[in-house]
């Protein structure tokens, strides 16, 4: 088969089109790595305690039990705690136990001590929870994200 103008044409684009592929592909990937959070390792968020719980009747009169989870973040090299921070609980689920799907209700707030936060779940069953923390210090590119793994009671 004898190559044509149009064979050749074809050819080339299919040609430009793999290089440009290739080219955005390197591009993106020195974006990702550029992109990551150099100081993550300087923070950390930590566990205060063990988990308390808390019940009461909650609406329609039902019983609402509430475990209350107490987290510190800190700088990790000296351990003085951050304040200029947002902080919030992405997720709370049962993971740990191999039930990804069940998720609970939960809330964080500040809790008068510097750089300490209050976490209030709400657990639909007893057992391990893993609750995500994600802090955004000020000042960094990208937040501090630290999952804990925590017993609680329903």
């Amino acid at each position: 088969m004898k190559p044509t103008n149009r064979m050749n044409r074809i050819l080339a684009a299919a040609v430009t089109l793999v290089a440009i592929t290739a080219a955005n592909g390197a591009f993106a990937a020195s974006e990702q790595t550029a992109s990551a959070p150099a100081s993550a390792p300087d923070y950390r968020i930590e566990l205060i305690g063990r988990p308390q719980q808390a019940g009461g009747i909650g609406k329609m009169h039902q019983i609402d039990s509430e475990s209350l989870v107490f987290v510190r973040l800190v700088r990790s090299s000296d351990g003085a705690p951050l304040t200029d921070t947002d902080v919030t609980l992405t997720r709370v689920d049962m993971a740990p136990d191999g039930m990804a799907e069940m998720m609970a209700r939960s809330y964080i707030r500040p809790d008068g001590y510097p750089g300490t936060y209050r976490a209030e779940i709400h657990p639909n069953m007893a057992g391990r929870w893993a609750v995500t923390v994600a802090a955004r210090v000020a000042g960094e590119p990208e937040p501090i994200d630290h999952t804990l793994t925590v017993a609680l009671a329903k």
